[in-house]
C-alpha cells in the first residue's frame, strides 16, 4: 500500500527525484515488558511451562516438581525477586536448574514429539544456551567475556517476542525496535515520507545509510541533498552518495581518540603526511620509521605510521602526543580520499553557511514527533519485526495521505513551538 501511494504521488508530481530529503529515526517499545536478566529467566521458565501446560497437562502432572506450581504460577516480578545479590545468584541457579531439567525431559525418547514443536519451548533452549552453563554438575550464569555471552544484537529480550532486542541510547533503555523515516523537504512541494523501514533496537543508524539510497534509487526518488545527523554518516558513505548524484550533508564527528578532545593534544591534523611515498612527520620535525596498510576491526582499510621510540621517548611534549608509557607515537589514518574529504568537511561544518544549509534538517524531529504523537508510531500494536513493519509502513502511508490533504487544502505547516519566558528573551547582537 505505501509504494502504491507513494508511486501515485510521484505520477502527479507531488514527490520528484533530485530535491532534498531528510532522515532520522526514533525507538519503538516492544509489545512486551522490558526484563531484567533474572526476571528473563524466570519468566522464560514460566513461559515455556504454560505452554506444556496447555498442551500436555496430564504429561506434565507425572513429574512436575510440587514447587514448580508456587514458583512459576504468578508472571516473575521484580519487586518480588530479593535484592541480595547473594540471594539471587542462587534464585539464578534454581531458574537454570529448572529449565535444564524441563528441557531434559522434552528432549527424552519418551517425550511427546509435541513437546519439542512448541514454540515456547524452543524458546526456552535457545535464552538458556545464551544465559546458562553447566560445569562440574553445576550451573552458572554466562558472563559476556569469559563464558561466551552472545553480544546484544544477537542476545534475546523476552520470551514472548524473539526479535525485540534491549538497548540502551545516552539516558533512554528500551525493549523493541528502531523506526527510520525518511521524508521529501523542497519548500515548493508537501513533505512526504519516501522511505519506512523497522530495525532491531541494536542496528546502529549508520548501517541503514545504504539500505535508503538503495531504495529511494529503486523508487526513482534518489535526492540531490540528504539532510542526516552524524549517526548516520562516515566517509565511505558519503563518496558512495556522490557516485549516486547525491549530497550527504551532516556533521562529521571529530574523532574517538583522546588528542581529538583535547585542543592542546597532537591529533592526526598536526601530523605532515606525505601520501606519495607513504611517510609522515611529526610535529616535532620527526619522520617515521615504519608506516603501512591493513584493516579495523570491521574491516575497514586503514594506513599507519609509527614512530621511533628514540624520538618520542625523550620527546618534552611527548604528553601532548601520547600516554602510552613506554611505547611510541602510532597515527592510524583512513585512506588518503576519505582522510582528505574529512579534513575538508571538518573546516566547512563550522562556517555559518554549513549551518544554514544544514537547517533544513531540523524539521524531521516534527515528521517524528507527529508520528509519534499523533499516529502511535512508537508503541508496538503487535509481536515481532514482521508486525511491526507493517504498522510503520502504514502509518507512513497515512501520514502521507494526511499531508497530502492538508497541503491540498492550504494548511500551513506549524511552526516550532516557543516557551513564553524564551520569547521574551532579550535580543541581544552577537560579536
Amino acid at each position: 500500500m505505501f509504494e502504491a501511494v507513494l508511486e501515485r504521488l510521484r505520477a502527479a508530481g507531488w514527490t520528484v527525484p533530485g530535491g532534498r530529503q531528510r532522515t532520522d529515526s526514533t525507538h519503538v517499545v516492544a509489545n512486551v515488558r522490558t526484563l531484567q536478566r533474572l526476571e528473563l529467566a524466570g519468566e522464560t521458565v514460566r513461559a515455556a511451562l504454560e505452554a506444556v501446560a496447555a498442551a500436555l497437562p496430564d504429561w506434565l502432572l507425572g513429574w512436575a516438581p510440587a514447587e514448580w506450581f508456587t514458583r512459576y504460577g504468578p508472571r516473575v516480578d521484580a519487586y518480588r525477586l530479593p535484592r541480595a545479590e547473594t540471594e539471587r545468584t542462587a534464585l539464578a541457579v534454581v531458574f537454570g536448574q529448572d529449565g535444564f531439567e524441563l528441557l531434559e525431559r522434552a528432549w527424552a525418547a519418551s517425550a511427546p514429539p509435541l513437546l519439542r514443536a512448541l514454540p515456547a519451548v524452543e524458546i526456552l533452549r535457545r535464552i538458556w544456551i545464551q544465559q546458562f552453563y553447566r560445569a562440574d554438575g553445576q550451573v552458572w550464569w554466562r558472563e559476556r567475556k569469559e563464558h561466551g555471552r552472545p553480544p546484544a544484537a544477537a542476545l534475546l529480550a523476552s520470551p514472548y517476542d524473539t526479535d525485540a532486542r534491549f538497548r540502551v541510547k545516552r539516558t533512554k533503555g528500551w525493549t523493541g525496535y528502531v523506526a527510520q523515516l525518511s521524508e521529501s523537504c523542497d519548500e515548493d512541494h508537501p513533505h512526504l515520507i519516501t522511505y519506512v523501514a523497522t530495525g532491531p533496537a541494536t542496528e546502529d543508524d549508520v548501517e541503514t545509510t545504504p539500505r535508503v539510497h538503495a531504495e529511494l534509487e529503486r523508487r526513482e526518488l534518489l535526492p540531490a541533498e540528504h539532510f542526516i545527523n552524524s549517526a548516520y554518516i562516515s566517509a565511505e558513505y558519503i563518496l558512495a552518495a556522490r557516485d549516486q548524484s547525491t549530497d550527504l550533508v551532516g556533521p562529521v564527528n571529530e574523532g574517538n581518540q583522546w588528542q581529538n578532545r583535547d585542543p592542546e593534544a597532537y591529533d592526526t591534523d598536526a601530523f605532515l603526511i606525505d601520501w606519495e611515498n607513504l611517510s609522515a612527520i611529526c610535529p616535532q620535525g620527526h619522520p617515521n620509521t615504519w608506516s603501512g596498510t591493513g584493516t579495523d576491526r570491521n574491516g575497514n582499510p586503514r594506513v599507519q605510521f609509527t614512530f621511533s621510540l628514540t624520538n618520542c621517548t625523550p620527546c618534552p611534549v611527548r604528553a601532548r602526543c601520547t600516554h602510552a608509557k613506554t611505547a611510541a607515537r602510532t597515527v592510524t589514518l583512513r585512506p588518503r580520499e576519505q582522510h582528505e574529504l574529512l579534513r575538508e568537511l571538518r573546516t566547512e561544518q563550522v562556517t555559518d553557511e554549513w549551518h544554514a544549509r544544514y537547517g533544513a534538517r531540523a524539521g524531521v524531529e516534527g515528521t517524528v514527533s507527529q508520528a509519534v504523537r499523533a499516529f502511535g508510531l512508537r508503541r508496538c500494536r503487535y509481536r515481532g519485526m514482521a508486525k511491526t513493519a507493517v504498522q510503520h509502513t502504514l502509518t507512513a502511508t497515512a501520514i502521507n495521505l494526511t499531508r497530502l490533504d492538508a497541503w491540498v487544502n492550504g494548511a500551513p505547516l506549524e511552526r516550532t513551538r516557543v516557551s513564553h519566558l524564551s520569547a521574551l528573551a532579550p535580543q541581544t547582537a552577537t560579536p
